[in-house]
Order: structure tokens, then sequence, then C-alpha cells
């Protein structure tokens, strides 16, 4: 007797199943205020899979950035920068709430 084939509803299944999502949200420190990150952690959901990330792109000078290191300096920072990031080395992770204290901290420094 021949295996049963899967059917085409449970292949989409399977796929829905792993499907993910992802948004990226792009503000200027100056927008970022406690109101804005309740709408995230809405959005999110409670779901215990659920993750945020958040990345932050500062400006730098190319000229700054040269007279403190060779390119190939800055090539062999980058690399360890992502290998560190590959293995999961020297990141920075907090909760929710920790980001919120850390927000209203930094807030009041920047004022």
């Amino acid at each position: 007797m021949k295996p049963a084939r899967p059917s085409a509803i449970g292949i989409f299944l399977n796929f829905v199943e792993r499907l993910t999502m992802e948004t990226i949200i792009k503000i200027k420190p100056k927008e970022l205020n406690t109101r804005l990150i309740d709408k995230i952690k809405k959005f999110a959901g409670k779901d215990e899979a659920s993750e945020i990330l958040i990345s932050i792109k500062r400006s730098i000078s190319k000229k700054s950035l040269l007279k403190k290191e060779t390119p190939p300096q800055t090539k062999a920072r980058i690399d360890r920068a992502i290998e560190n990031a590959e293995k999961g080395k020297n990141l920075v992770r907090f909760s929710g709430e920790e980001f919120e204290t850390l927000f209203g901290l930094l807030s009041k420094k920047a004022s």
C-alpha cells in the first residue's frame, strides 16, 4: 500500500504555521515616546513567540571614522561585530519594561 500523500490543505496549514511577519518602523528619536511604545506592544500582541528588535542607526561622518581607524581596521571591526551577532555574543537584550525605564532616563537627559 502506498503512503498517503498530504492534501493541499495540509501542506498550506503546515506553511502557515511557519509564517512570520516583520514590520519596520522608522522614526526620529524625538518621535519615540511611551504612547508609541504602547502601540508597538499592542501590535506585537501577547504571543510568547513574538519579539521586538530595536536597531539604532546613527550618522557618522566619513572624516571622523577615517581619523580614528584605517580602512582595514574598520573592516576588521565590522567583521568582528557581524561574527559576534551571528554567535549571539555581545548583544544587549532587555524587556519592554526595562526599555521604557531606559527611554525615560535618556529622554530626561536629552531635555
